[in-house]
């Protein structure tokens, strides 16, 4: 039996690798269309690798869909460590390879390949996929008995034609995707915040209401505001999968472990406001007329989301509905797709690859070649 899997990112890899670990008679052929595989994997956590997390939690999830998908996160960790990969859980349950480089993983991966027997195809652009026979054919010239597509989403290298191809091809449902985990788009502010950091609590509101609240490091970019807990807040505006942004605002509680007496207390003492925020800060602060209101509620209108080469993740994709709970097509069994090709997203912490790895393994391990 032949199974082609079309993407050499984290699910595309450890299917191919599962697969053949638990179905060694299987030909496995693993298609990459650019000349190295795991350029997903190479961006992850700025080049150091988050590539799962300790708790998996569905929580963190576009959707509750992934419950039984992530339970298989410690085989995927057992299959790492056979091969004496090493690596750490910081204190947020992110994890890393010791070596804080996302080349040992895919060192790692490559090895695996090898070690396992999967054919590498590089430099392979699927154009066609034909369902209608006994076989599935590809691009008209290779035949398989099973396809898993694993191609992941448009984000980063942004290659939409690459995506809408294969979903046109498969004639699949699509949820509308939209750029998540990236900085927002959001009213002016000074030029001299640029590149300025400041610890508070974030809430994202719709009409003066609180849609979502989150502690975490905000950078002021030249036209928005980026960092972590602001990558999150795009997550939860993506799945809305909005066509206008109004009413959305940021607020910022530039000092939310301070009680109200206390920074009462200091105003009086320091009204210029510049012994307790970065200077720029403070002087953007002091320039409303309450400051200690603004202090607790510097506010921004939202205008939108950072374009999808600037984001980390896609969120939607191919619906759900059209799946069955092992990932295969429910109008076609023979076909399974994984990882971010379907409408799954998480939040920042190594939730997105963590999935993708999962899916890829249950793909493999789970698959039933008396289809």
């Amino acid at each position: 039996m032949r199974v082609i899997v079309i993407g050499s990112g984290p699910c595309g890899l450890i299917t191919a690798i599962s697969l053949k670990k638990f179905h060694p008679y299987m030909d496995v052929i693993l298609l990459e269309k650019d000349h190295d595989i795991g350029s997903r994997i190479k961006i992850s956590g700025n080049g150091r690798c988050n590539f799962i997390n300790k708790k998996l939690d569905s929580s963190k999830y576009s959707t509750t869909f992934v419950s039984h998908i992530l339970t298989y996160s410690n085989e995927v960790l057992n299959l790492l460590d056979e091969t004496g990969f090493n690596y750490y859980f910081d204190s947020e349950g992110r994890g890393y390879p010791t070596s804080e480089s996302s080349l040992t993983l895919i060192k790692v991966f490559k090895d695996l390949i090898s070690q396992y027997g999967v054919e590498l195809r590089n430099d392979y652009l699927v154009i066609s996929i034909n369902l209608k026979l006994d076989k599935i054919i590809i691009n008209n010239d290779l035949k398989c008995d099973r396809l898993v597509v694993a191609c992941g989403g448009i984000s980063y290298q942004n290659d939409r034609l690459n995506y809408n191809r294969i979903v046109s091809e498969l004639n699949l449902k699509v949820v509308p995707l939209t750029p998540s985990l990236a900085p927002l788009s959001v009213s002016s502010f000074p030029k001299r915040l640029e590149n300025k950091k400041v610890k508070c609590q974030v809430s994202l509101l719709y009409n003066d209401k609180i849609l979502k609240t989150e502690r975490g490091e905000v950078l002021f970019k030249k036209d928005g505001l980026s960092g972590i807990v602001i990558f999150n807040t795009s997550s939860f505006l993506a799945r809305l999968h909005l066509n206008s942004y109004n009413g959305y605002q940021i607020s910022l509680n530039l000092l939310p472990n301070i009680s109200e007496e206390k920074l009462k207390s200091l105003i009086q003492k320091n009204p210029l406001l510049d012994h307790i925020l970065l200077k720029d800060l403070a002087d953007y602060v002091y320039s409303f007329a309450n400051s200690a209101n603004t202090i607790r509620d510097l506010r921004f209108d939202v205008r939108g989301i950072y374009d999808f080469k600037n984001s980390q993740v896609t969120s939607g994709g191919v619906s759900l509905d059209e799946l069955n709970r092992n990932l295969s097509l429910k109008k076609d069994s023979r076909v399974y797709l994984g990882g971010e090709f379907i409408d799954v997203d998480g939040e920042c912490g190594g939730y997105n690859i963590g999935f993708a790895l999962c899916s890829g393994y249950m793909i493999g391990k789970e698959m039933d070649s008396e289809k």
